[in-house]
């Protein structure tokens, strides 16, 4: 993708949050590969819907009582209350957009580092912010917290890209596993 520089996958972290859902159920959100957005309210807090997992990225304001997200509905018209995830990934991609418009050269992994550097804490009220073992604080509800476009665009625009991703292989020294079928892994 991208001419070598990576595709770039946003998805929805998932509404289901009331219903205590993880989302490190699924495959998407928690692959290397894919930038897991969450939604929080206007006031910065977590939304009772959202699901919680170490995977979700970042989150993005689409999910207040007082915001409004405004689209085309599935009968030719407009709906004036589009929430969630499902809203919040969008949004999140569109700033991604500007993003790769002001630094078409990022990779998909600068892209996620460029989240992780510039997202902002949206609320102090709320529990579970924790700091890393790379100084960055971190949280299961709003991974590194709400992203900021606009320090996204001008961190992008003068971004020296980050070192190629480090694979590391172990060969076992143990007895051969296999797996339900009986097949050697």
């Amino acid at each position: 993708g991208r001419k070598g520089l990576g595709s770039i996958f946003v998805w929805a972290s998932g509404n289901g949050g009331m219903f205590q859902d993880d989302c490190s159920c699924d495959g998407y959100v928690s692959s290397i590969h894919t930038l897991a957005i969450g939604s929080v309210t206007d006031e910065g807090m977590s939304t009772y819907y959202g699901e919680v997992c170490p995977s979700v990225m970042g989150v993005v304001f689409a999910g207040g009582s007082h915001s409004v997200g405004v689209t085309t509905d599935l009968h030719g018209g407009c709906t004036l209350k589009f929430q969630g995830t499902s809203s919040a990934a969008p949004l999140a991609a569109g700033c991604i957009a500007l993003v790769l418009e002001a630094n078409a050269n990022l990779t998909w992994r600068d892209v996620q580092h460029l989240v992780v550097e510039t997202s902002v804490i949206p609320s102090e009220k709320e529990d579970g912010w924790k700091v890393n073992a790379a100084g960055y604080h971190v949280n299961h509800r709003f991974g590194f917290g709400v992203l900021d476009c606009g320090r996204m665009v001008e961190a992008a625009e003068n971004w020296i890209g980050i070192q190629e991703q480090l694979k590391c292989v172990v060969k076992s020294q143990g007895p051969t596993r296999y797996d339900a079928i009986n097949q050697s892994l």
